[in-house]
């Protein structure tokens, strides 16, 4: 089973993070879900860090985060099966431990 991209429109985010706590990246949809195809990151300082969406850690959670060293960077390549998704109504944010500027891009379609 292929990916077909006439019926998945591939969208991109830019990812511009800094603020400790939960941060913002793909709002909700409703019905749908957000499957992440890929993405990567850089910080600038040290910093931990977990995907999220309203209801729990996708990548990562509380107590098992990415951790950064400054100029850091992770990342998952893309897959078209997709490395995380979200439950169908729910937005896709990322967690950061501290007061950092995080940036990157990801990759992802809507389902449902």
């Amino acid at each position: 089973m292929g990916f077909d991209a006439s019926i998945h429109q591939v969208k991109f985010v830019t990812i511009s993070a800094a603020a400790s706590g939960a941060n913002a990246l793909v709002a909700a949809v409703t019905g749908k879900k957000i499957r992440v195809l890929g993405w990567w990151l850089v910080a600038r300082g040290a910093v931990d860090a977990y995907f999220t969406t309203a209801s729990t850690g996708i990548c990562g959670d509380s107590t098992n985060k990415l951790d950064f060293a400054a100029n850091g960077v992770y990342g998952e390549s893309d897959n078209v099966f997709g490395v995380m998704e979200t439950a169908a109504g729910e937005a896709l944010g990322i967690n950061l431990s501290t007061t950092v500027i995080v940036a990157g891009c990801l990759r992802y379609i809507e389902l449902g």
